[in-house]
């Protein structure tokens, strides 16, 4: 007997599961041959098309089964994602609009605008989005964490460091929102406070380029220049020939006294990008090294 259409649903779903996306999208493909305007083909579809990048597939896909089923609040706001990045910005808003108005309740809702709002720079949108997402579920790790990194662009830092707090308390192991509550230490001056989350966060994962790196910043403000050129260093290794984390090496160096090493890193910095040269000419760390 020839599958049909929902066997071929069922197999797609059991091939997402088990992290195999083509294979899962032909499944999807033969269901919709076999039931063309399948709502479950088309979200099943449409989800698939946009992790693969296919962005006007998937915008396909989901219009057509929101044309069927309006109120599918997952469609709704997947669609708005594509939406997005597609530069669609104000039909991305307006699905997004919908889908809160339909379900003003449902903390997923409220989160995925809020994520939005991040991604288009409004930041008291989306902290107003996740503060009501927080009193539906209060303690929901990703919205706290989002939340806390809307309070620090807004500069509200004690705010932020409350979310991040909270964050840790509810699980620890999150070097992420270690990096993110060093950063917050270091914008109070908490210089010892934001080297020990930078440093606990590189011991749950030591492949953190952005976090060595912000280690080396707060080691040469906390008098420490030599430790700051082993981070900056480490950060290399992951972003070789980066012009920043070079420039940084010298500028660690210079804090250092060690002129004869930082100016052998400025003029590499400046040969990968010519552009850092009228920074480091700015750039007071370099004056006792100047001829």
């Amino acid at each position: 007997m020839a599958p049909t259409a929902q066997d071929h649903i069922n197999i797609g779903m059991q091939l997402v599961h088990d992290g195999d996306t083509n294979a899962a999208l032909e499944q999807f493909n033969h269901a919709l041959q076999l039931a063309p305007g399948s709502p479950a083909a088309l979200l099943g579809r449409g989800f698939l098309r946009h992790e693969l990048g296919n962005l006007e597939g998937a915008l396909q896909d989901l219009t057509a089964l929101l044309a069927q089923q309006p109120d599918h609040l997952g469609a709704r706001m997947r669609r708005g994602l594509v939406l997005r990045e597609l530069g669609r910005v104000e039909q991305a808003g307006a699905d997004f609009a919908y889908a809160v108005q339909r379900a003003p309740r449902d903390p997923d809702v409220l989160y995925n605008r809020a994520l939005f709002y991040q991604e288009i720079g409004d930041m008291p949108a989306a902290l107003a989005d996740l503060t009501r997402a927080l009193d539906l579920r209060p303690d929901h790790i990703p919205t706290l964490n989002n939340r806390g990194l809307a309070r620090a662009v807004l500069e509200d830092v004690p705010g932020a460091l409350a979310d991040f707090n909270r964050s840790l308390a509810l699980q620890p192991d999150q070097p992420r929102v270690l990096n993110n509550r060093g950063l917050a230490r270091r914008t109070i001056g908490d210089l010892s406070g934001a080297m020990a989350d930078f440093t606990a966060a590189l011991a749950l994962d030591s492949g953190r380029p952005d976090t060595l790196y912000n280690l080396g910043v707060t080691r040469v403000r906390a008098g420490n220049p030599l430790g700051a050129v082993e981070s900056f260093q480490r950060a290399l290794a992951f972003w070789p020939d980066d012009p920043e984390l070079t420039y940084r090496v010298g500028w660690a160096y210079a804090h250092a006294g060690r002129c004869r090493e930082a100016l052998e890193w400025l003029g590499e910095a400046i040969s990968l990008d010519p552009h850092l040269g009228d920074l480091a000419a700015e750039d007071p760390a370099f004056d006792p090294c100047r001829g």
